[in-house]
Formats: C-alpha cells, structure tokens, sequence
C-alpha cells in the first residue's frame, strides 16, 4: 500500500484572476461564479476537530463562496447602521412610489413572458 504524504501549495492570486477572468470571457453576462474549495478527506478524517468542523459523512469541509461575497457582507453591514436606516426609509418616498405610479397609470401591473 502506498502512502502519499500531505501536499503543500501556494497559491498565485493574480495566476487565479487571470484564469477566472478568462473563464468569464466564454459565459454569458448574466452568468455568475461560485468559488468552492474541498478539503482532503483522508487528512480530515483522522482530525481531532473533525467533528467541529463537518458533520458530513464523507468527513470533507466544503466552503462555497460567492465571487461578490465581500459586497454582499459590507451591503448587509451597512444595512443597520442609523444613518443608512433613514436614508432607506426614504425609498418609500421616491423610488417605491415611481414604480406605484407605473403600475396602476401605466398599465404595467402585468408582464408577458
């Protein structure tokens, strides 16, 4: 039986935007990217912080981030702090009742797919 040893990387960002932005290249705009890292198995299952760490059965860690995560957190950061709250209690006002107004004096109400 052999037994392999545990690898070391390290890991190039710039080498790892540029593949990302390439792939971006061949999609759709609309199309949008997960990042997603696996952890080893093997290595995992004989952790002593296991079962912290994963309650899968396969005892693999798997962290699945959004490629806009960091601006999806700071936007729900932002979203409780008290000067925030009032700037968007006033969308009520402006951009809410614009839509309002489309709907019942424009006939938008309803859409065909």
């Amino acid at each position: 039986m052999k037994i392999y040893s545990s690898t070391w990387a390290e890991i190039n960002l710039e080498n790892i935007k540029h593949n990302v932005d390439s792939v971006k290249k061949s999609l759709n705009k609309d199309t949008m990217l997960c990042c997603v890292v696996k952890s080893n198995a093997y290595d995992c299952k004989n952790c002593i912080y296991v079962k912290k760490c994963t309650n899968s059965k396969t005892n693999q860690k798997i962290l699945t981030r959004h490629i806009w995560q960091d601006y999806i957190e700071e936007a729900n950061h932002l979203r409780y702090k008290t000067e925030v709250k009032k700037i968007y209690q006033k969308r009520k006002e402006t951009i809410e009742r614009v839509f309002a107004d489309a709907k019942e004096k424009h006939g938008m109400r309803y859409t065909k797919l």
